[in-house]
């Protein structure tokens, strides 16, 4: 998950967003790795890998990077 932190922040920089949610780290993790393809065990594996993800510490350093791009 850690490799993913520079480019949501550069996704959500291209998009003029001063800050995320954790919701939409989430929701944009989830749609970058076309999640909803799976089904059965393997959808039932990977919802729930999903939902052990702390979205708030990964919003949190996403909005760390975000920092340092406007900065720049």
């Amino acid at each position: 998950m850690w490799d993913y932190i520079p480019g949501l922040a550069e996704i959500a920089f291209d998009n003029d967003e001063k800050e995320v949610t954790y919701s939409w780290c989430a929701d944009m993790v989830y749609d970058m790795l076309e999640l909803d393809r799976y089904d059965g065990i393997v959808g039932d594996w990977v919802s729930a890998m999903h939902g052990e993800v702390d979205w708030r510490e990964i919003a949190e350093h996403v909005n760390e990077h975000l920092v340092e791009l406007y900065m720049n």
